[in-house]
């Protein structure tokens, strides 16, 4: 096997209940790059964990708190409704919880977590102040 024909692994969930999934991150366009980390954090797991889903603008002010990224979920053999929530950490958590998905820091042994949630404190409450700063630059 020649290193071109190396493949990365994709998971696919186990769970797939039927969803119907609409991210809102800001931009028209699955193509365009959205700078907002939130939005690459949410959209990375979703593609991860293979959920279908769909792209629109979205408006911070329309997000029920205040920023993007933000979803609407609904289930097509329901009348209900569709959920919106917002937030991508408590998104994933959701869905998480709803059995959408899988917790991908469960084989995580409690060490790893840590330094998986310290990680993740360091991206999204100190850099992401510099990112916002070069943005406009």
């Amino acid at each position: 096997m020649s290193p071109l024909d190396f493949k990365l692994p994709i998971v696919v969930s186990q769970f797939k209940p039927q969803l119907n999934l609409t991210l809102y991150r800001g931009f028209q366009g699955s193509s365009i790059y959205v700078w907002s980390p939130f939005v690459t954090k949410l959209e990375a797991r979703l593609r991860f964990t293979g959920l279908s889903y769909r792209n629109e603008a979205g408006s911070p002010f329309s997000g029920p708190r205040g920023k993007i990224p933000y979803v609407a979920i609904s289930r097509p053999d329901s009348g209900d409704p569709p959920t919106t929530l917002g937030d991508s950490t408590l998104i994933i958590r959701k869905l998480i919880d709803e059995g959408v998905t899988e917790d991908l820091n469960s084989t995580l042994d409690p060490v790893a977590k840590a330094h998986d949630l310290a990680l993740r404190a360091l991206l999204e409450e100190k850099l992401y102040w510099y990112q916002v700063g070069r943005v406009g630059k």
